[in-house]
């Protein structure tokens, strides 16, 4: 039983068993099942929410300041803008998975509207060696991203670079690395981040590490020392 446990199984009946019994085990795994999809429906609802009207407000307002100088740029920035938003607000099929593609061109769109706001200050490398098809959770990648712009660059006078490394590795394995070189995290707020609950700053990357650990067992990394920058990790499995 112990062995069978330790192996995945999630409950054990032996032979001969009792027909009641295994009607009982059974509705318990499917209310367990069930219960297990209402909690990932709503971390992942609760995750899709965090919009900051901030970020609204600046992105309008530098769509009106381009219109009269450059209406091309406020074009394009528009229509990143929608990308944005439509892929933030899809609140259809909760439980399905997106590709690296689709989360890469949410990524894309938040960067270039904050490009427009910050110029020069910010610089965002990209290294993807992975197939762009590969299946990931979405909303995984983008708040990692934003949260290194916001909290980690932008609280520099000279900003910074982000660095998006997402990397296939032997053993099926996909490794993203989201890395900044922005002012850091002391040790007292990096637990806080861990420990953050719906009232701190730190709620989105706890809520992405309990979403991994929940669809793939597994931990996020988050390295970082106050003025050297701050590093994010996790790999998963390679599903296609």
């Amino acid at each position: 039983i112990q062995m069978s446990l330790d192996n995945g199984a999630n409950d054990f009946v032996a032979k001969p068993f009792e027909a009641e019994e295994l009607l009982a085990r059974v509705r318990n795994l499917t209310r367990l099942k069930a219960s297990v999809k209402q909690a990932r429906e709503t971390e992942i609802s609760f995750l899709r929410s965090q919009i900051n009207p901030h970020f609204l407000y600046n992105a309008l307002n530098a769509i009106a300041s381009l219109c009269a100088i450059n209406p091309a740029r406020a074009e394009e920035l528009t229509l990143q803008l929608s990308l944005y938003l439509r892929g933030s607000f899809d609140f259809k099929q909760l439980d399905a998975l997106t590709t690296l593609e689709r989360e890469l061109e949410l990524v894309q769109a938040y960067v270039s509207i904050e490009k427009a706001r910050f110029g020069n200050r910010l610089h965002v490398v990209y290294d993807i060696d992975a197939d762009l098809q590969l299946s990931i959770p979405p909303l995984v990648l983008q708040p990692i991203v934003e949260n290194a712009i916001k909290h980690g660059l932008m609280t520099k006078l000279e900003g910074g670079t982000v660095r998006i490394a997402v990397k296939a590795h032997p053993g099926n394995v996909v490794q993203f690395t989201i890395s900044d070189d922005g002012c850091g995290i002391s040790e007292q707020k990096l637990n806080e981040i861990r420990q953050a609950d719906g009232n701190n700053k730190g709620v989105g990357l706890k809520n992405i590490g309990q979403r991994l650990k929940l669809i793939y067992g597994i931990h996020l990394h988050i390295d970082s020392k106050e003025g050297s920058g701050t590093q994010v990790t996790f790999a998963i499995p390679a599903m296609p």
